[in-house]
């Protein structure tokens, strides 16, 4: 499954539709469109997540927490990079 069609069902999901017989696309609504999707890699599991955030990550490498819907828990991650706070490059290459 694509990227787009997995957001396109995860956001229907989430607005409690199937996304089925649908006629608009809900990443083209105005809430979904100021969204920005970035994806990390959960230091629990070692799983790659998908992410959003409401507003536009900057330049300056800012983390934002973020709630990871494989463990449930709270990351600070860099929109930009991907990277998690805590997790150093060698041993997210390893897991």
């Amino acid at each position: 499954m694509e990227l787009r069609e997995r957001s396109v069902a995860i956001v229907a999901a989430l607005s409690g539709g199937s996304g089925a017989g649908r006629e608009s696309d809900p990443l083209d609504s105005d809430v979904a469109g100021s969204m920005a999707g970035f994806a990390y890699r959960c230091p629990n599991t070692g799983l790659n997540v998908q992410g959003f955030i409401a507003d536009d990550p900057g330049d300056d490498g800012s983390y934002v927490p973020v709630t990871c819907i494989i463990c449930t828990r709270v990351h600070l991650v860099d929109p930009r990079s991907g990277k998690v706070v805590g997790v150093d490059d060698e041993s997210a290459a390893n897991t």
